[in-house]
């Protein structure tokens, strides 16, 4: 538990400043295009299961993290442990739990169906990991 708990912190850690970066970047031209050859359906789909994905990964950690401080006995991060709320609040961290528990349990589908679609993608022919490259050169 000690791993999993330093691994979500440190996910946590690196999640804003790539949500900040999404969302600065968002009108620039390294926005993702709608997928050349697929139904509005697909590409519609495709958006809505980004969003799950950053919700996921926004929340996971920012619940675990909640019921971690809150619980009172703080943030393990690999060899050390940063301290929890001087003043435990019982209910942030018990409604965290069960924030974390459900997400987590219906949340682990949305990883692999996003693999499973881009290798759908990937064998119909189409270019999807030169999309996410970031090492192209953007569309003007």
């Amino acid at each position: 538990m000690h791993r999993h708990k330093s691994l979500g912190l440190l996910t946590g850690m690196i999640v804003a400043p790539r949500i900040a970066y999404r969302l600065i970047k968002a009108g620039s031209a390294y926005r993702v295009q709608p997928m050349v050859g697929n139904a509005n359906w697909e590409n519609a789909a495709g958006k809505a299961a980004h969003y799950a994905l950053y919700g996921f990964m926004t929340v996971m950690p920012a619940s675990g993290i909640a019921m971690g401080y809150y619980g009172g006995k703080g943030l393990p991060f690999f060899g050390t442990t940063f301290a929890g709320a001087a003043d435990k609040n019982g209910s942030i961290a018990k409604q965290s739990f069960k924030i974390h528990k459900t997400l987590g349990t219906y949340g682990k589908y949305l990883v692999p169906a996003h693999a499973g679609a881009a290798f759908m993608h990937y064998f119909r022919g189409q270019a999807i990991f030169a999309r996410i490259n970031p090492f192209r050169v953007p569309r003007g």
